[in-house]
């Protein structure tokens, strides 16, 4: 999943989008801590979800697939709301990406 948010497809982008109904809040939480390591992201074929490049190509992608009001953010953990995400942060000093955004009434096609 992590591979398929930071290199965003529109086969990914149209899945998700496809999956939410209108006015769904979409949610994703990446690992921030792994890209300190350029050497092991790049081996596993990431792209630095951190670089502006990267982060406009997952906003145009998203908001192609029909969702509006996208977001990246780095949050603290205290402000982290999702179960998910505050699994990955206890007890542990990894830090976080947050893609946020919302679905319109637009619908993507199917495959």
């Amino acid at each position: 999943m992590l591979k398929s948010v930071t290199s965003p497809s529109d086969y990914t982008f149209r899945k998700i989008s496809n999956l939410a109904k209108p006015d769904a809040r979409l949610t994703i939480v990446l690992n921030r801590t792994i890209y300190e390591d350029v050497s092991y992201f790049k081996k596993l074929g990431l792209q630095d979800a951190q670089s502006s490049a990267t982060q406009e190509a997952i906003t145009r992608s998203l908001r192609k697939h029909g969702f509006k009001q996208v977001r990246i953010s780095y949050p603290s953990k205290t402000e982290l709301k999702t179960s998910w995400g505050q699994r990955l942060t206890l007890g542990s000093n990894r830090s976080l990406i947050q893609i946020t955004g919302v679905k319109t009434g637009v619908e993507t096609k199917k495959i």
